[in-house]
This record gives structure tokens, sequence and C-alpha cells, in this order.
């Protein structure tokens, strides 16, 4: 059997950043059975302010050894933070690389 490890990834613009354990430090494969994600405000309950303009697109990849696609549910977040970006569609995608991914933006203001 392939030893399981914990990974988390991120890119920002050419920048990408990673950390990976083995399984056993967290045991986070026993209990976890869903994820939230997003670009909020930084603890008690602040909201983090994008300029007009402002997009983001976040992309969740499970490594899980099934092919299933993952399911969106909106509004299900526990995070008492937020932002003031306007959430767009949810789109998932099975098989070899499940995944979900979302866009958020903030329409340029107008004069």
């Amino acid at each position: 059997m392939k030893a399981r490890r914990d990974s988390v990834g991120f890119t920002y613009g050419s920048e990408a950043h990673s950390s990976r354990f083995p399984d056993f430090v967290l045991n986070i494969s026993s209990v976890w059975n869903k994820a939230e994600f997003n670009v909020v405000g930084n603890g008690g309950g602040s909201r983090a302010d994008f300029n007009a303009g402002s997009s983001i697109t976040a992309v969740l990849y499970l490594v899980d050894e099934s092919n299933f696609a993952p399911t969106c549910v909106p509004d299900d977040g526990t995070a008492g933070e937020s932002n003031n970006l306007n959430l767009g569609p949810c789109k998932t995608s099975g098989g070899a690389n499940p995944y979900i991914q979302f866009t958020e933006s903030l329409s340029t203001a107008r004069r």
C-alpha cells in the first residue's frame, strides 16, 4: 500500500508554495470529508476588501484515490470571515484529477 501524505499548495502569480507531511502526523484522512477554501479576512469575522476589477479563481484538487467528482455546497462554510467579491458558478470534475473550481470577482466601477 502506498504511504499516505497530507499536502497543501497554492500559487500567487508566478510563485508556488506547498507543504507535505506523512498522514500519521495529523491523521487527517481518517476524518476529513469536507474542505472550505477562499481568500477572506484575517480572523475575528473580518472582511477582505478587494479593488474594483479584482478577480480570484480558486481551484481545489483532490487526491483521494477515487475518480469521483466532488460536490459544491455553496453557503455552507464555517468561517466567520468574508470578502466583498461576487461568487460565480462552481465547476467540478471527476476522473484522474478531481477538482472544484470557482471564480469570484468585483466589477469595475462605472464612471
